[in-house]
């Protein structure tokens, strides 16, 4: 019994030298996934700050995309505001020179304004088709 207890006795002092060896190696354990716990953290934040970043720089550059499109709108409704103008004031110049040129046409032929109205085809579509090559130019488009 004495060799049992004393075999026992070994046991245990062993066991007591082991418990602050085991113990050190849990804390060398808790502090390694400690430091990985940060360590994800960290690499979590960053890539946050970094997503944030990258988001906000789209998001600038899609305003700035619109801005450009809506300007370049303006600009085109300000272009075609300019040429229905223009083609209205060339119209009126086109017409007043033509009136211009069937008034002397008349004086030299010695016909009323009247007269020459009566001679103005009444159907404009049949006129027009004496003149296929410029019937795109019969419908006002506008």
């Amino acid at each position: 019994m004495r060799k049992d207890n004393l075999g026992l006795l070994e046991a245990l002092a062993r066991q007591e030298e082991e418990i602050p060896r085991r113990r050190q190696g849990e804390d060398d354990w808790k502090k390694a996934l400690m430091t990985a716990q940060q360590i994800t953290e960290d690499l979590i934040g960053r890539a946050q700050r970094w997503a944030q970043a990258v988001l906000a720089a789209a998001e600038r550059k899609a305003h700035q995309m619109l801005l450009e499109a809506e300007n370049g709108r303006q600009t085109l409704d300000h272009d075609v505001q300019v040429l229905r103008r223009q083609k209205r004031q060339l119209l009126g110049q086109l017409r007043h020179l033509l009136e211009q040129h069937l008034a002397l046409l008349d004086a030299q032929q010695g016909e009323s304004p009247q007269e020459r109205c009566d001679n103005i085809p009444r159907s404009l579509p049949k006129a027009a088709a004496a003149f296929p090559e410029r019937q795109d130019y019969t419908h006002n488009r506008y």
